[in-house]
């Protein structure tokens, strides 16, 4: 099943009150293959970006696939 990615009202309760110049950054392992991720979220004049890593919600937690293991998932349901 393809990871159901975070809401933008996690990634603002994430970002807090942080200045739009700095980067939130957060350490997760992937949840698929257990490497260590580093995302950096980034406030955008159209909303957010993220660097590292793709953020998801998993049963109801924040958790995080690294780009390689979230391409699989993709590829696999596109």
């Amino acid at each position: 099943m393809k990871p159901k990615l975070v809401s933008s009202d996690t990634l603002i309760k994430l970002f807090g009150d942080n200045t739009p110049d700095r980067p939130v950054i957060i350490s997760k392992t992937c949840n698929e293959c257990g490497c260590d991720i580093e995302i950096e979220l980034h406030k955008t004049s159209g909303g957010f970006g993220l660097q590292g890593g793709i953020l998801i919600e998993l049963n109801g937690h924040l958790a995080a696939d690294c780009p390689k293991c979230y391409e699989k998932h993709t590829v696999a349901f596109v």
